[in-house]
């Protein structure tokens, strides 16, 4: 991200805090439900989801939150690769990639900020249950990811 961008998109976080309450929550509230959508929309796995349990695209934005099920790490993990909205990444393939990178940290060759199909940031879990666990970010997603830690850190 580009430094002026960053500036701005960081200006943007913290002018959120001085809204009020009833505010955030409304802001809350609209960028889960566009992330609801963008779920139905493109991930098999949540329409399915919501379907079964009685809930078509057109519902999304008026029902409860309660209405929505729930998700844990045990489903995510066994519903990974149909869960990921984004067709060319799989949990096989992360786990190669991963290793691979670990290969080449090992030989004391730092890789060169090494992303997954030249465009994902992968981070992983330390896999202290015996399977690490793979977090995949865009871009996008890893810039706003570290505007909220810089956020955090003022």
């Amino acid at each position: 991200m580009g430094q002026c961008r960053l500036l701005w998109n960081l200006f943007g976080l913290k002018r959120n805090e001085h809204k009020t309450r009833k505010q955030v929550q409304a802001l809350q509230d609209k960028k889960l439900r566009k992330l609801l959508y963008y779920a139905y929309d493109h991930s098999d796995y949540y329409k399915e989801n919501f379907e079964q349990n009685g809930i078509a695209r057109e519902q999304i934005g008026s029902l409860p939150l309660s209405a929505f099920p729930t998700m844990d790490k045990a489903k995510l993990m066994e519903h990974f690769d149909e869960i990921v909205t984004v067709p060319d990444i799989s949990q096989e393939e992360l786990r190669k990639f991963d290793e691979n990178v670990s290969l080449v940290a090992s030989h004391d060759v730092t890789p060169d900020k090494k992303l997954f199909r030249g465009k994902y940031h992968v981070v992983h879990s330390s896999g202290s249950t015996g399977v690490p666990r793979y977090f995949v970010y865009d871009s996008s997603a890893w810039d706003s990811m570290l505007l909220g830690i810089i956020r955090g850190a003022l």
